[in-house]
């Protein structure tokens, strides 16, 4: 445990806070090693949160690419070590919007190029 304790005590942050919101893989005393180094250094709430949800927004965008609706089963929201799933969902969807946007550029107009192929 102390090796741990000193392992994570060099870590980055992000990278603590990465453990706690993608804490597949992470034994449980691993995430309380990591839980209570962040809690020891005493950083701003505010901060956390913004880190957190930047780590958060990511694992979604990850989760939407790699969703097919076609052959895929629904997945489960993630949990959060930082978020309420109230607040996860919130930011599912707003992931979720930008997906379809960002999706929607690249989707073919059918009628501007049959059109096209008529001139």
């Amino acid at each position: 445990m102390k090796d741990l304790e000193r392992r994570y005590a060099k870590k980055e942050t992000t990278e603590l806070i990465e453990i706690l919101e993608r804490p597949e893989g992470f034994t449980k005393e691993a995430l309380g090693v990591a839980s209570r180094e962040l809690k020891a250094r005493k950083l701003d709430s505010d901060y956390l949160s913004e880190i957190a949800e930047t780590i958060k927004r990511q694992q979604l965008q990850k989760l939407l690419d790699a969703f097919d609706p076609l052959n895929d089963p629904v997945p489960a929201l993630p949990a959060s070590y930082f978020f309420k799933p109230k607040q996860v969902k919130a930011f599912l969807l707003e992931e979720f919007e930008k997906f379809i946007r960002d999706k929607e550029g690249f989707r073919i107009d059918v009628m501007k190029y049959s059109i096209g192929a008529i001139i």
